[in-house]
């Protein structure tokens, strides 16, 4: 298939309607997801690093079976969907040319090149936004110690740094139901009943108290479908906020930092190097 009308079926349908095996050159693959995980406007080398984290991931998944995670609970958790649906919407193929030929470029420069951590192919981890500095994995999800803390103070400054998310009392108690139907929340302020227990060494929720349970921040974040784990709750003016800082799990590259490095001159093997300086640069 080639590669426009293969971008266009997975932008519409979704990746499991693309027929892929292990067979398949994860090249001819690489720019396509490419356009679903990072800004088109981001700088080339941003693109470029980019690249080389979801190489790393398809050689990665490959291993095991597969050529690409779900998306679900696999790190991959930044999808644009706002670009996605104005498709969708538009169906403007020249934008999506465009888009697709930047990405072709960064991952032909890249060619073959993937992320090594003591000789082995690792995931490429990354999220939109860092709420200043990144995630070590191991106190986060459990991830390999390639994925260490490191500051990423550009993030601060993104449009996307601070998100609010509102609630009502009663519609937080219906979403904590179905979400944690566990739980077992008294007749008590559903605000009380919220106890943030745990931070890692970025300031992320590694758990907290939801009634008479305690749950993992990530996963409190994604059955909230909250921005990030990085966050306080407050009540405010009736209603329940959770404030948010950063985008994302907040693990890896930060692509908004990556875009910020870029703009400073710096290059794809720079970024990569910075936000994993525990791994090696090597060729598949």
């Amino acid at each position: 298939m080639a590669l426009l009308p293969l971008l266009l079926t997975w932008l519409i349908s979704g990746k499991k309607e693309i027929a892929m095996s292990r067979q398949t050159d994860p090249e001819n693959v690489l720019p396509v997801l490419m356009c679903g995980e990072i800004p088109w406007d981001y700088p080339e080398e941003a693109l470029k690093a980019q690249a080389v984290l979801t190489r790393s991931s398809l050689y990665y998944y490959s291993e095991e079976g597969s050529l690409y995670p779900s998306g679900e609970g696999d790190f991959q958790d930044t999808v644009w969907e706002e670009e996605l649906e104005i498709y969708r919407r538009q169906r403007n193929r020249d934008s999506y040319r465009e888009a697709l030929l930047k990405m072709e470029k960064a991952a032909e420069e890249t060619r073959g090149e993937v992320l090594l951590f003591q000789g082995q192919v690792c995931r490429g981890v990354y999220h939109r936004v860092s709420a200043g500095w990144t995630r070590p994995g191991g106190e986060a999800l459990g991830e390999p110690a390639y994925l260490t803390s490191v500051e990423s103070p550009e993030d601060t400054g993104s449009p996307e740094y601070l998100n609010g998310h509102y609630f009502s009392p009663e519609a937080l108690r219906v979403r904590i139901g179905e979400c944690f139907p566990e739980a077992q929340l008294s007749e008590e302020s559903v605000f009380e009943q919220l106890e943030i227990v745990e931070r890692d060494a970025a300031d992320y929720v590694a758990a907290i108290r939801v009634g008479n349970l305690q749950v993992p921040g990530e996963e409190f974040r994604e059955k909230l479908e909250l921005s990030s784990s990085n966050f306080t709750i407050q009540e405010l003016d009736g209603r329940i906020r959770i404030l948010c800082k950063g985008l994302g799990h907040g693990m890896g590259l930060s692509q908004y930092g990556a875009a910020a490095m870029a703009r400073q001159g710096r290059d794809y093997r720079e970024i990569l190097a910075y936000y994993f300086p525990e791994t090696s640069l090597g060729n598949v």
